[in-house]
């Protein structure tokens, strides 16, 4: 990933394997690699049920820092509400929507990567490559935002602002996903945070 970050995709041991530290083997040549690279952080997504992964991660130095929940909500056909574009000159009004987020109401500064089941740091840089993209939609009132994918189903990777505009993008989201031929609309928002 950007910015000295690595990704570990995921490991996976043949059952009749396990137990035998293959996975750990598996891992300490994943980080040796990050580090050859000069990476800074290494992350890696798994579910909360999966126990035993959680627990060698954990033996491993990785540590919990955020959960996510999957919400989901089936394309509309309707009117679009008064949402737009974002615009090249939204982009520094954007990041400062971002940042008071993170000090209000909780957001997360991870957020679903635009490809694959990874997470990275939401950046100024990132957020201007969305705009570009015309992946960037604002509220009406210019006081929320939110990033979208059109894959399979219509990603909402970050979203934050005032809780109107946030209600209003939403419910765009679902209208969008209809025009796009997509059958939903859905977005991971973070529901408990540790840092430590």
């Amino acid at each position: 990933l950007e910015h000295r970050e690595a990704w570990l995709e995921g490991v996976r041991v043949h059952p009749a394997y396990r137990r035998q530290n293959i996975a750990t083997i598996l891992i300490e040549t994943a980080h040796a690699r990050a580090k050859k690279k000069r990476c800074r952080t290494m992350r890696l997504e798994t579910g909360s049920a999966n126990r035993k992964a959680r627990a060698l991660f954990e033996k491993l130095g990785y540590r919990l820092v955020v959960e996510y929940a999957r919400y989901r909500a089936r394309a509309i056909k309707q009117t679009l509400p008064p949402i737009r574009l974002a615009a090249r000159a939204d982009a520094d009004p954007c990041w400062n929507i971002w940042e008071n987020a993170l000090r209000g109401h909780r957001v997360h500064a991870l957020t679903r990567a635009p490809f694959g089941w990874r997470w990275w740091e939401f950046s100024p840089t990132r957020l201007r490559q969305a705009i570009q993209a015309h992946e960037v939609w604002m509220s009406s009132d210019a006081r929320a935002f939110m990033q979208v994918r059109r894959e399979e189903e219509f990603h909402i990777l970050a979203l934050a602002g005032a809780e109107r505009g946030m209600t209003e993008l939403l419910q765009g989201a679902r209208v969008l996903a209809e025009q796009n031929g997509l059958p939903r609309a859905y977005w991971f928002t973070p529901h408990t945070t540790q840092i430590g």
